[in-house]
């Protein structure tokens, strides 16, 4: 199981290059399951290490929670995932409902 995990991984890496080099705009939506992980850590690391190379991303409250640890919905706290490659950073409210307040 391990090493379908790394083929697939590294197909994935592979597939992320050559569209890069073919000019394509490179999203990624972590979709996180916690319980598919062997740890949270381990979670976290696998979903940080492509998140440079994205241009776009969408996260759910609940994933910027888990990879901030904060739970405030404001700019700063999703803008600490910033980087420099990134055009556009979603950020979608599952369980609140937003009310037109900041």
């Amino acid at each position: 199981m391990v090493m379908v995990k790394l083929i697939t991984r590294s197909a994935h890496l592979k597939a992320m290059e050559v569209a890069k080099e073919a000019g394509a705009l490179l999203s990624y939506d972590p979709n996180l399951r916690e319980p598919l992980w062997p740890s949270k850590e381990e979670a976290k690391t696998q979903i940080t290490s492509i998140w440079e190379k994205a241009e776009i991303i969408k996260v759910s409250d609940v994933e910027l929670e888990f990879l901030t640890g904060s739970n405030k919905i404001d700019d700063e706290t999703p803008m600490s995932l910033w980087h420099p490659n990134l055009k556009l950073l979603l950020v979608t409210l599952l369980l609140q409902v937003w009310n037109g307040v900041a």
